[in-house]
């Protein structure tokens, strides 16, 4: 199976998972990692954007990244994952 078709299908449920997010949680993760089109800014930054601590904002952070941790485990990319291991496993005999 073609891994960059499978990278793809697998940022799109990623993506679809992380837009399900509350718009705080998506704004911590977001910025805090400079993804889906979010720039990346320093936790003071946010820190000040959110009225928060840095502390504050760093297990606000954790909390959304286990929200949506969360999220993709229980969505469909367990079932691509162990689809390839299936594919995986055929194409070796």
């Amino acid at each position: 199976m073609d891994r960059q078709a499978l990278n793809r299908i697998f940022l799109s449920i990623l993506k679809e998972e992380f837009d399900s997010l509350s718009k705080k949680d998506r704004y911590l993760l977001g910025h805090a990692f400079g993804v889906f089109g979010m720039e990346q800014l320093s936790l003071d930054e946010i820190a000040l954007h959110e009225m928060l601590t840095v502390d504050g904002v760093e297990k606000a952070k954790d909390k959304a990244f286990e929200r949506l941790k969360e999220k993709v485990l229980n969505s469909d990319i367990t079932v691509w994952k162990w689809a390839v291991r299936v594919i995986r496993e055929a194409e070796r005999y």
